[in-house]
């Protein structure tokens, strides 16, 4: 089962959602959808990637299939990789007890322009070699905006 909070704003921040995967588990299958609303064409926007992964997660590192639609429906798939762990075991993140949070971004979603305006979509799915990926929380993603 999966929870929504709602999505915040702030400064240069022009959306941010966090879906909490109640359960841990993340089937290969599932694909978790954002979609947010591109107004300025402008400057160039950052896309963060939000997760929490509980201390029973298995790597040290995650890979992410992210699907990035533009207004007109276009897709773009691109492969990412995420360090989770050092590799002595210590936990990257920020955490309290058992859960750590990341903020990350990979250089392929770094000062992008967005030409379009309208409706964009970005889905999130694992890629590690398991059907179903045990102790991850919850994803999210943040996007920045930043004037040139």
């Amino acid at each position: 089962m999966v929870l929504f909070i709602a999505s915040a704003f702030e400064n240069d921040r022009v959306f941010e959602k966090n879906i909490y995967i109640d359960d841990g588990s993340w089937a290969k299958t599932v694909k978790i959808p954002f979609e947010f609303e591109v107004t300025d064409t402008t400057g160039v926007y950052d896309f963060h990637t939000n997760l929490r992964i509980g201390a029973t997660y298995p790597y040290s590192n995650i890979f992410l299939l992210v699907y990035a639609y533009n207004p007109d429906g276009r897709l773009t798939k691109e492969l990412v990789e995420f360090k989770l762990a050092e590799d002595n075991g210590k936990w990257l993140g920020h955490g309290l007890g058992d859960i750590y949070d990341y903020r990350m971004i990979d250089d392929k979603f770094k000062e992008i322009e967005l030409k379009k305006a309208g409706r964009y979509r970005f889905e999130f799915r694992q890629m590690m070699r398991t059907e179903t990926l045990n102790g991850v929380k919850g994803i999210g993603l943040r996007v920045t905006h930043k004037k040139l």
